[in-house]
């Protein structure tokens, strides 16, 4: 397994901003930094189809808690659950877009 620094484990396996990351666990009702970080870890194999070994989850989710320690985040910047709706539906839309020009 090849070493990861925190920003690349977050880079690679999440992608989004932080506060996008914690406004999403919200909603989900996890307020816990580290809760997050397992609850996310646990679902990689179905986002990424394929198969993690416990101790690289287990090791991604430190990672992704060092990040978000590290780095920090704008409480100001989280987005509420309204804004998270349109969000979501501007994502659908242009998924539907896509789909339609092809």
């Amino acid at each position: 397994m090849k070493k990861l620094t925190p920003q690349q484990a977050w880079d690679f396996y999440c992608g989004d901003s932080i506060e996008l990351f914690i406004s999403l666990s919200r909603e989900m009702g996890i307020t816990d930094i580290k809760e997050m970080c397992r609850i996310y870890v646990r679902d990689m194999p179905k986002l990424f189809e394929r198969l993690f070994t416990q101790d690289y989850l287990d090791n991604l989710a430190k990672l992704l808690e060092q990040h978000i320690k590290e780095k920090g985040y704008d409480e100001s910047k989280l987005l509420s659950r309204k804004q998270l709706d349109e969000l979501w539906d501007k994502e659908v839309n242009a998924i539907i877009s896509i789909v339609k020009d092809t």
